[in-house]
């Protein structure tokens, strides 16, 4: 008995850290993101929505034309892509 009870105190904390579709707010990403839509450089995939999905969020990342920016932004782009990216993956 006091097995399950210990299994099911500490299961019940574990079934909370699930994987979310959402990107979060604290993520290191998201002032990227923001400085890029703010600029005009990437369009908004969900205006006036936060958190942004993981899947809008790469879709619209790889959409930016980098042959029409600066070579900053151009090396900028694909970070938050490949980071985003690769939490899908897994």
């Amino acid at each position: 008995m006091r097995a399950l009870l210990l299994l099911v105190l500490c299961a019940g904390p574990l079934a909370g850290q699930q994987a979310s579709a959402y990107v979060p707010l604290d993520h290191w990403v998201m002032p990227y993101v923001e400085h890029l839509i703010a600029s005009g450089i990437l369009a908004d995939p969900a205006p006036l929505t936060r958190p942004l999905r993981e899947a809008d969020l790469v879709r619209a990342l790889r959409s930016v034309d980098t042959l029409t920016t600066s070579g900053a932004v151009t090396e900028t782009v694909p970070w938050p892509c490949t980071s985003i990216s690769g939490r899908l993956s897994q």
